[in-house]
């Protein structure tokens, strides 16, 4: 479950957690059992630190809103099962010599990835220096609920009909043109601002982080290369 605080949709707020998401602490336990004595996580000191909305960096009045990026993405681009310094917005930023934003959510499809870019265009008046979009499952969606939680889902085995509606997607460029309004729209924003867009879910996962479903440090250094080479 996730809430809307403020403008945007985020993490419980203002707190540090040891786990989040599919990184729970079921699961590491599972993996102590069966991941080598020299398995880097076994003692890696991982927590999540979620802002004033639920986002895994710092707070707005502490970025330099003179000299940033913006990110949206789902997990992977939050950087769940890493630390946060292993994370290609981190790592992006770090290697611009600029400060960051991270509006990335665990879960989130275009909908709630759309939503929070809106949120932050209408809260946020100073532009970045580049927005970096990093698409996620095509059929992921929300829904809301009472006192302003929010429920993540995605078109999947329960759904009888999810393949028909997958080829039906792509067939009639129904996925496409989501993710060309959002960008669109982002644009229509900030017209000197470099837009830079990449599928996470495509990119080849060399390493895998600490939940073994999320890209790894490895992984995240490509990508990272990846996104600087565009700036070049």
């Amino acid at each position: 479950m996730r809430k809307f605080n403020g403008n945007f949709i985020g993490h419980v707020t203002n707190t540090t957690l040891k786990f989040s998401g599919s990184d729970n602490e079921d699961r590491f336990e599972k993996h102590l059992k069966t991941q080598p004595q020299d398995w880097y996580y076994r003692n890696a000191e991982i927590t999540y630190d979620y802002n004033e909305y639920g986002h895994r960096c710092k707070n707005v009045s502490e970025i330099d809103l003179d000299n940033y990026i913006l990110f949206s993405g789902c997990s992977h681009t939050e950087g769940t099962g890493l630390e946060l310094e292993k994370t290609f917005p981190y790592l992006v930023s770090n290697a611009l010599g600029m400060d960051y934003y991270n509006l990335s959510l665990g879960g989130s499809g275009i909908d709630a990835m759309t939503y929070n870019l809106i949120a932050w265009i209408n809260t946020v008046k100073k532009p970045p220096k580049a927005v970096v979009i990093a698409w996620t499952y095509e059929t992921r969606f929300l829904s809301i609920h009472e006192n302003d939680n929010v429920s993540l889902h995605q078109v999947a085995g329960p759904y009888t009909d999810s393949s028909r509606f997958m080829a039906l997607g792509q067939q009639t460029g129904y996925f496409a043109s989501k993710k060309e309004l959002s960008k669109r729209m982002v644009k229509l924003c900030y017209t000197d601002t470099k837009i830079i867009d990449t599928d996470v879910m495509n990119h080849q996962k060399f390493d895998l982080a600490r939940d073994l479903m999320h890209m790894g440090i490895m992984s995240q250094q490509v990508i990272t290369k990846k996104i600087l080479d565009n700036f070049k």
